[in-house]
């Protein structure tokens, strides 16, 4: 109510300016045209949270794209060490950078921060759960997608505070599953408790065992595949085990 009511206050800062001070403009206002200076006031008010609330609307849109292209249609099993982050991965670090830039260049701190509040946390889930559409997956891929969470860390970290940039460890721990197999992922369970959820540990299950639910049938390699799919099976009733201790 302050910032509408300037117009009203005209009156008690007169009172406080001496006579012979010109150096102040008094534009004293009174009844319908006090209230049109009051809307007008609110209009612009109303305008700069729209404006705001478009910002912090379109950093998120951005994200979610492009990481969703980057793990949807990434490549993840890879023959050779990668060295790069996924080519979308940097095209969104270009983007944030240029919206961070903008928003730094018009607005006030606080504003700054609101546009990018929650982002990290907003990554590390698109991370854990897009993890779903990842057709293939090896230690290479790993390292990939390991370098594209240090990218998005790393540049996150020059214009949102460090301690929202740390959830994105979540993010690394759950792919660096893979690493440690099964039996380093059940054994972790029983050790210090389950830090994700049946479903995410399902997925990263099923990448460790290259079980892929759409993928068709192909005698070449039936064998090699009823192989992993007796694995898998014994892992997902040790994982089911691991995590029913944990149930409320």
């Amino acid at each position: 109510m302050d910032s509408k009511r300037w117009s009203s206050e005209i009156p008690k800062v007169a009172k406080d300016v001496p006579e012979q001070d010109t150096s102040y403009t008094m534009l004293p206002l009174r009844g319908d045209i006090e209230k049109r200076f009051d809307a007008l006031l609110t209009t612009y008010q109303q305008l700069a949270e729209t404006c705001l609330f478009t910002l912090r609307l379109e950093g998120r849109c951005h994200t979610m794209y492009y990481l969703e292209m980057a793990i949807r249609n990434g490549n993840y099993y890879l023959e050779d060490e990668s060295f790069e982050p996924d080519p979308y991965i940097i095209t969104l670090n270009t983007d944030l950078m240029e919206l961070n830039d903008c928003v730094n260049a018009s607005l006030p701190h606080k504003d700054e921060l609101f546009v990018f509040d929650g982002l990290p946390d907003l990554i590390s889930y698109l991370l854990i759960n897009e993890a779903t559409y990842i057709k293939k997956l090896n230690n290479n891929g790993i390292q990939k997608m390991i370098r594209n969470i240090l990218a998005l860390q790393q540049n996150l970290s020059n214009f949102v505070p460090l301690t929202q940039c740390a959830i994105m460890e979540n993010a690394r721990e759950y792919y660096q599953l893979y690493s440690i197999g099964s039996e380093g992922m059940v054994k972790s369970i029983h050790e210090n408790g389950p830090k994700f959820t049946f479903d995410e540990y399902l997925v990263m299950l099923r990448l460790i065992h290259d079980i892929n639910p759409d993928e068709g049938e192909n005698e070449s390699n039936e064998d090699s595949k009823a192989e992993n799919s007796l694995k898998y099976s014994e892992w997902l009733r040790k994982l089911d085990e691991a995590m029913a201790n944990f149930e409320n």
